[in-house]
């Protein structure tokens, strides 16, 4: 019985020494997650640099984009925006849609990097800094978004950004209709031919495909949305729910996306991140 019992404690004792002297092991991963990051120039010797405000770094072999941050509790502006949209008047997901833009910074933690936004509805004009503080206390910010350190040199940080901008960053996906439709990242990538690094803002685009969750329920029996433009009616029926209003009845405008595209089961729109340096204080009244 004694023998029986420690050969499988041996077997597993050897698994485990095993796996930590992989590479690829969690063990492996662990401990070059527990030691200091590597440089950037190490991380990033093999990537293609787009030097700029925000200095961006693409692996064309794993697809990754990678984000070089500098400027720690400097404040910059943060908007998205369609750049290819739907074609549907009704919908509202025009091209060139402009969204929210937002006051942002970046600000370090050991080894994770917080996006934070400003509450820009509650703040202080006063030159008190205790009534500031006292304003800024009261209400919260939000923390749009956390990174981790891949690389690190001279107070610079490398992180991996492709999660935060491969995402509906413009909220488009709310406003497909009907259905319910999330973004698919096997069908989603950063469109480096349309991303773009400049002195004073870094421009980001990608490619997303939002994918009809009931398509996939009803191929077999009639679940999925509906194929092809709705019958034109002379109602009301234009949607005017929709970003766009307009209510202009059926045909191209009856605010369905099986009206405007290949198919209503998969919808690929493109999205775009800007980073821009905010104006400087040099302004005098007239």
């Amino acid at each position: 019985m004694l023998r029986a019992s420690i050969l499988p404690v041996g077997l597993a004792f050897s698994l485990a020494l095993s796996l930590q002297a992989q590479p690829g092991g969690r063990g492996g991963a662990n401990a070059q997650a527990g030691g200091p990051p590597p440089s950037i120039e190490q991380r990033t010797s093999n990537m293609q640099k787009l030097d700029g405000y925000f200095p961006l770094y693409w692996d064309d072999r794993s697809g990754l984009l990678f984000l070089e941050i500098s400027r720690f509790d400097s404040d910059f502006l943060l908007s998205t925006g369609l750049a290819a949209g739907l074609g549907s008047n009704d919908i509202g997901l025009d091209r060139g849609q402009g969204g929210q833009g937002r006051l942002v910074y970046f600000e370090r933690v050991g080894p994770k990097v917080f996006l934070y936004q400003h509450n820009e509805s509650f703040r202080s004009s006063s030159l008190n800094p205790s009534e500031r503080k006292s304003v800024e206390d009261s209400f919260a910010k939000s923390i749009l978004w956390g990174f981790t350190v891949a690389a690190e040199s001279s107070g610079r940080v490398l992180v991996d950004a492709t999660d935060f901008f491969v995402r509906d960053g413009h909220g488009a996906g709310s406003a497909l209709r009907p259905g319910t439709y999330r973004v698919d990242r096997t069908r989603s990538a950063v469109s480096m031919s349309r991303t773009k690094a400049f002195p004073k803002n870094t421009e980001i685009e990608v490619t997303l495909t939002f994918a009809n969750e009931a398509a996939a329920g009803g191929r077999g029996g009639g679940g999925g949305p509906a194929q092809g433009p709705p019958q034109i009616t002379s109602g009301e029926a234009g949607g005017r729910g929709g970003r766009g209003g307009g209510g202009f009845g059926g045909g191209l405008f009856s605010g369905t996306v099986a009206s405007v595209t290949p198919s209503a089961e998969a919808v690929t729109l493109r999205e775009h991140y800007s980073l821009v340096e905010l104006p400087d204080n040099n302004y005098t009244p007239r």
